[in-house]
């Protein structure tokens, strides 16, 4: 990995960032690895398509210098839910779909 690419450059001004955690997660090692300090402006970064565990919420949040919020969802977005700054609970869309909940205890005493 160029670290070229992890500078935000002053004319950009970039202030999110959105890509899988996995990819995120390698980034926030290399800049860690690399001694890299949490890129300028940057507000959030938006993390999708896997579930995030909180260590790599950490690791990610430490690296960027900023909160990270998950996101996660079928791509034809037929059911999508994701993060906010107030909780680390996946919100539901209900614009994209009719989602049902079921309590897997209730199906294994039927």
């Amino acid at each position: 990995m160029d670290g070229q690419v992890l500078r935000n450059d002053e004319k950009i001004q970039t202030e999110f960032i959105s890509g899988y955690v996995t990819v995120m997660l390698s980034m926030a090692f290399f800049m860690k690895e690399q001694g890299f300090t949490p890129l300028a402006g940057i507000k959030a970064v938006f993390a999708h398509s896997e579930a995030m565990y909180p260590w790599q919420r950490k690791i990610i949040e430490e690296s960027f210098g900023a909160r990270a919020f998950p996101s996660y969802g079928m791509h034809e977005s037929v059911a999508y839910g994701g993060g906010c700054e107030h909780s680390n609970h996946y919100h539901m869309f209900p614009q994209k779909s009719i989602i049902e909940f079921i309590d897997r205890e209730e199906i294994t005493r039927r």
